[in-house]
Order: structure tokens, then C-alpha cells, then sequence
């Protein structure tokens, strides 16, 4: 009597008859390409891994919001600024530099500012509003910022300045 040729089944490692369409120990279906079946695992790997993903992140997006940048708005202070005056391609810049401190246990990111620019007279003349997406300041530290928009009236309008903190964002809330 003469042996049929065998083969290795690719999930049980049992010996079948190479003209087995299924093998008789786990039942894995021999008529596929012997490579699909363990990808189709590994593809079903990866979808349940970003599913879990997505579900931590939607949980971590509802238990933990982030702080709330208004009850630390007293603890973001200006130290200090100072207003400069430039020509650019569109006409006169005013600039104002200055260092922002942050005294409060939160870092924050996405910040934006305001700055008012008044007259001899205390009257308000001008305002820039700038949004800074990119800088972080860490808690109980320093930064510099630079607020430049054009000027609407002459360099000699403008006597006096103050720059406010309106709006910035927990560092680690996520987007």
C-alpha cells in the first residue's frame, strides 16, 4: 500500500493528507493560502488594539477634562512688558515684549493674549490679540512672549500699555 505526501498543518502543527481541505485535529481550513489565516488574526490584533485605544482616550477625555484656566487666571501674571515701534511691509508695527510667570501648580498651552494700548489721556487707542499654539508654560516658571500687530495710530499716540492673559488650556488635557 502507498503513503499519500503529507503536509504540516499551519495551526496545529499536525501531519495531513496533502489533499486534506480541513485538518481533522483543529479543524483549520487547508483549502486557503497558508499565510492568510495567522494575518487575519494580526488584523483582527490591530483593530481590538486601536479599539481599546480610542475607548481609553475617550474615557481619559471624560474623567480628566482639565483644569479650568479660569480659577488660576490670578496666578498667570505679566512681569513685565514694554512696547516698540517698526516699519514692516503692510506699515507701522507696534510690538510689545514681555515676560509672563506662571505661579499656579498647572502647566498651560494654547495661550492667548491681549494687549491695550492707551493715550496720553488713558484712553484706548489700539488693541493685539495674539494666540500662542505652540508655547508652553510650565508651572512655577517663566516665559517670553511677543505680541506685534499694525499700528492704527502714530508711535506718538501710543503712551501706556497693559497686556491681560484671556484664555489658555491645561497641558495636560488632551486636545
Amino acid at each position: 500500500m502507498e503513503e499519500q505526501p503529507t503536509k504540516t498543518c499551519p495551526l496545529c502543527a499536525e501531519t495531513v493528507k496533502t489533499a486534506a481541505k480541513r485538518c481533522p485535529f483543529c479543524q483549520a481550513d487547508l483549502s486557503r493560502f497558508v499565510i492568510r489565516i495567522p494575518v487575519e488574526g494580526w488584523i483582527m490584533q490591530f483593530i481590538m488594539l486601536l479599539f481599546s485605544c480610542g475607548c481609553l482616550i475617550l474615557f481619559y477625555r471624560v474623567a480628566y477634562p482639565g483644569k479650568d484656566f479660569a480659577s488660576c487666571r490670578d496666578q498667570v501674571v505679566i512681569i513685565s512688558s514694554s512696547m516698540q515701534f517698526s516699519a514692516g511691509e503692510r506699515g507701522r508695527y507696534v510690538t510689545t515684549l514681555g515676560t509672563i510667570k506662571n505661579n499656579s501648580d498647572y502647566g498651560w498651552k494654547e495661550t492667548q493674549l491681549e494687549v491695550r494700548y492707551f493715550n496720553q489721556d488713558g484712553k484706548l487707542i489700539d488693541v493685539g490679540v495674539q494666540f500662542f499654539p505652540d508655547v508652553i508654560i510650565q508651572p512655577h516658571s517663566e516665559s517670553a512672549f511677543r505680541v506685534r500687530t499694525l499700528a492704527d495710530q502714530p508711535d506718538s499716540a501710543y503712551a501706556s500699555h497693559k497686556v491681560f492673559v484671556r484664555t489658555a488650556k491645561d497641558i495636560r488635557r488632551w486636545p
